[in-house]
């Protein structure tokens, strides 16, 4: 019998890359899901899980339930019975899986929520050993195959998103190229291999070779935007970059950092990247939020915890805010970088002993 299953993914080369994955499974593997739809969403979006409560699989990739309405639309879904899926690396969803049990759905039947997460991989490596140890028929063992040979994309995309780029040589070149056309979940086998039949999970020389040669074309197409984009990124720090801070009073720490009123990464920032604390691109959304990035070179640092208490203070508006240590992010309703030397200060309240944040 043919069922449906809804895949929901994050915008970015990570959260495509884990839905290309998860729809390579389900074809090969899982035949009677003919039926796959895709939704690209960002952190802020709102999912409505009653209105596709018709489906037969529900499955969330790099994707981090830090909006309280959708932990909300999670747990209903849960409650209900529903097959999920969900294979994610932000800490914030290991708050959120607590959460999910600390609210009394562990009293459910929690069969039918098949989780998989670790802080260390992307969510593409993640999705690959998931569903490797599912074909292996191991799937209580997953992490055993965290290590094990994979195809070379996923290391380009890993090395990306865990902000590891030095680990591969060319690694932002391959992503400026990627990035530069559009793909999806479903164009991906026809893009790399020329065929909607490859299986990634069986290794063939001939699509190994066809892969590499895709590799280097991105990287090719990369090297020339990149050269491109220093030189934009250059006059954007001589016209926009500001000082900005963060005094952390309960941990007795102060961070430098310089920020930009751009929608940009840390490379942005350029040798700024290494001379302070942090660097925080940030700016205002459609909808109009202020998202913002928070990257950090320093291992001493966890940006997670700052952009998660970000995003859940009430009096700066906040929707969402966790990520990674060393690169989190975090939507607000107000702009907190208003101004050189801006700086959020996090304090105990006198009174309540409650973590609290003040914007100077």
């Amino acid at each position: 019998m043919l069922r449906k299953a809804h895949i929901f993914h994050h915008n970015d080369a990570d959260g495509r890359f884990s839905a290309f994955i998860m729809y390579q499974y389900l074809k090969k593997y899982r035949r009677q899901y003919r039926k796959t739809k895709f939704y690209e969403i960002d952190y802020v979006q709102e999912i409505d899980l009653d209105t596709i409560f018709d489906q037969d699989l529900i499955v969330f990739l790099d994707y981090s339930f830090s909006n309280k309405r959708n932990l909300a639309a999670l747990q209903r879904a849960i409650k209900a019975g529903k097959e999920i899926i969900w294979i994610d690396h932000h800490k914030s969803s290991e708050e959120a899986l607590h959460a999910i049990n600390r609210d009394g759905y562990g009293e459910c039947n929690m069969d039918n929520l098949n989780t998989f997460y670790d802080n260390m991989f992307s969510a593409t490596k993640l999705t690959y050993t998931w569903a490797l140890s599912h074909i292996l028929k191991n799937r209580d063992r997953a992490d055993e195959y965290l290590y094990c040979e994979m195809p070379a994309v996923l290391d380009y995309i890993n090395a990306w998103d865990l902000w590891k780029h030095d680990k591969i040589e060319k690694c932002e070149e391959f992503i400026y190229g990627l990035e530069a056309s559009p793909y999806s979940p479903k164009s991906l086998a026809m893009d790399i291999f020329g065929s909607n039949n490859y299986n990634i999970f069986v290794d063939d020389p001939k699509y190994i070779e066809k892969m590499n040669a895709w590799i280097e074309s991105k990287i090719k197409i990369g090297e020339i935007i990149k050269a491109d984009r220093m030189s934009t990124y250059s006059k954007w720090i001589d016209k926009m970059a500001f000082v900005v801070g963060i005094k952390d009073e309960i941990n007795h720490t102060t961070l430098i950092g310089v920020a930009m009123n751009v929608n940009a990464t840390s490379l942005a920032f350029m040798d700024l990247y290494n001379q302070y604390d942090f660097v925080s691109p940030f700016h205002q959304t459609r909808d109009g939020y202020w998202k913002y990035s928070f990257y950090s070179h320093r291992k001493d640092v966890n940006l997670d915890y700052y952009a998660g208490l970000l995003g859940k203070c009430s009096e700066l508006g906040g929707v969402s805010g966790g990520g990674h240590p060393s690169a989190a992010g975090a939507i607000l309703d107000k702009c907190i970088w208003n101004g050189n030397y801006a700086t959020i200060t996090i304090y105990k309240s006198k009174f309540s002993k409650k973590t609290k944040i003040r914007i100077e």
